[in-house]
């Protein structure tokens, strides 16, 4: 399962976007999904982001059903 998050890039970024994009030809929203997905999981592995097991907690703790990948 996924979630969609809208969000706005500054011009400058998103002209590297662009270009990155059309470079490997891809879409710009590929490559910034990627890179959102490798800032998160590095964060995790960082220890300043929330690990996936503290997730599944608190969604028990809720009462909701774990919706890992």
């Amino acid at each position: 399962m996924s979630k969609s998050y809208h969000c706005r890039v500054a011009d400058g970024l998103a002209e590297v976007l662009d270009l990155w994009a059309a470079k490997e030809g891809s879409k710009p929203t590929t490559i910034a999904t990627n890179l959102l997905e490798q800032g998160i999981r590095q964060a995790i592995a960082d220890g300043i982001a929330p690990s996936f097991e503290d997730v599944k907690q608190a969604k028990q703790e809720k009462g909701e059903n774990d919706e890992r990948r």
